[in-house]
């Protein structure tokens, strides 16, 4: 899925994130100037003044590198991801869990099977689960896989447009709900 993500990134970064990035510097710039005019309406308090204008110094310095700033913190949280997956040795699970199944097969295919005609009741229940399990195991990782793309997509498309809002007093809420 990491992999999935990436791939939406980029192909997102060439043709979407421009046109966000200036409807992000025109929220800014609006954001900005009502900054400045509330600035002046408190009698001229420069400090107000000079925190908003750096503020929204630095969130245009992010919204102009969105694309880099994005990919170094989903590389850096996917390294975390797969230093914690290195660090019990299985590697990938799905690829494990179907090699686990054929082995499993292999060895006791057969006999498991004659076992649950001679052992009865508790016997099918206990198949009967595993075979649940067998179900739903890959179809809850191609969900999560789903859902982790549509969230990233979703918070790589919208990420500008949010930092855009978040300097100014005035619609800093609607930035944080969104947060």
């Amino acid at each position: 899925f990491q992999t999935m993500m990436q791939t939406v990134q980029s192909g997102m970064a060439d043709k979407m994130i421009p046109a966000l990035q200036t409807v992000s510097y025109v929220l800014m710039v609006i954001c900005l100037l009502l900054g400045i005019y509330e600035a002046f309406a408190k009698g001229g308090d420069t400090r107000q003044l000079a925190a908003t204008i750096f503020k929204y110094v630095v969130v245009a310095f992010i919204v102009g590198n969105w694309t880099t700033f994005f990919t170094d913190l989903m590389n850096g949280f996917n390294q975390i991801a797969q230093y914690i997956d290195n660090s019990y040795g299985a590697g990938d699970l799905m690829k494990e869990w179907g090699k686990e199944l054929a082995d499993n097969w292999t060895i006791n295919g057969y006999i498991s099977i004659w076992n649950i005609i001679t052992n009865g009741g508790a016997a099918i229940v206990n198949s009967l689960e595993i075979a649940i399990a067998y179900i739903i195991f890959p179809v809850a990782v191609q969900i999560f896989t789903l859902v982790y793309i549509f969230w990233g997509a979703v918070v790589y498309a919208v990420g500008p447009l949010v930092l855009a809002l978040a300097p100014s007093r005035m619609v800093n809420s609607v930035a944080k709900c969104y947060m």
